[in-house]
């Protein structure tokens, strides 16, 4: 009856013999829990209304993230997110014996989407150019056309185009 003080897990094997020399062994696997802590969450970030973000956390088994509201699912170590308005996730890991528990949490801001409007469709003879202002949200920082044949710039916010075809 040997008594085991392990720092890590470990599987022991013991063999018996009778006294014609028989023999038949069994082994144990004793799995030692230790506390951990889980890593890999910012404290903080954003993700635009729509999109989503992938959320990773490491040092747990298993798993629990709440509220459920916007992710992909609750019991994995990565989660996809793609929540509505902003909001706290909190990420419960453990051990598979529930003996050590973690916590983490990340506030997750939703940013708005940009407001692009390119106006009405128009028409023009082969040969001749129109501009293409559009109308748009101040905090829009970059444009980009498509497709860019028959425009002056693909990059910019009033293009003049001058299509050879309908477009």
């Amino acid at each position: 009856n040997p008594v085991a003080n392990l720092a890590d897990s470990i599987t022991y094997t013991v063999t018996g013999t009778t006294v014609f020399g028989c023999t038949n062994s069994d082994a144990i696997f004793i799995d030692v829990k230790k506390p951990f802590t889980l890593t890999g969450l910012k404290p903080e970030d954003s993700v635009c209304l729509g999109k989503q973000i992938q959320l990773n956390v490491s040092g747990a088994e298993i798993y629990n993230w709440s509220p459920s509201a916007g992710l992909s699912n609750t019991n994995s170590a990565s989660v996809a997110a793609s929540p509505t308005s902003g909001i706290t996730y909190k990420v419960v890991g453990s051990d598979s014996k529930n003996c050590f528990t973690d916590s983490a949490f990340i506030d997750l801001k939703v940013n708005p989407n940009p407001t692009v409007n390119a106006g009405e469709d128009k028409q023009l003879l082969l040969g001749n150019s129109v501009p293409l202002p559009i109308q748009y949200s101040t905090d829009v920082i970059s444009w980009l056309w498509s497709p860019a044949t028959g425009l002056s710039c693909s990059n910019c916010a009033a293009p003049i185009a001058t299509p050879e075809t309908n477009t």
